[in-house]
């Protein structure tokens, strides 16, 4: 699957990331997934944002999300600590924080370093 984006301008130039490639936002999935199932995109947008609900309530409930051949989900406690603010180097105090932590699984780490055959 293929995703394809219009030339832009403005604003929506900041889609380009670091290394050359557009980032995929959820119309863009929306839109490829719909034209790759036939099913309709109003369809499509419901299981999505239905999905991401299950996936904060269970989340929230202290629940692990095993996504088969694409991730591991779960939530981690990240402890307060202290930082520095860049602007002035004056010390902050960064505060605790409930955080997702997401671990790629090995096929799809596989998946996306597959070396292209030498012509």
């Amino acid at each position: 699957m293929i995703f394809t984006r219009p030339k832009m301008y403005g604003r929506s130039a900041n889609y380009l990331t670091n290394i050359g490639s557009f980032v995929v936002n959820k119309n863009d999935l929306v839109s490829s997934i719909s034209d790759h199932t036939g099913v309709t995109k109003t369809a499509v947008n419901a299981v999505i944002d239905s999905m991401i609900e299950v996936m904060i309530q269970a989340l929230n409930s202290g629940d692990d999300i095993r996504l088969i051949d694409l991730c591991t989900i779960s939530v981690v406690k990240r402890e307060e600590k202290m930082g520095r603010n860049p602007k002035n180097g004056a010390p902050i105090k960064i505060p605790a924080a409930i955080v997702p932590k997401i671990r790629a699984t090995k096929r799809f780490k596989d998946a996306l370093n597959i070396k292209k055959k030498k012509k």
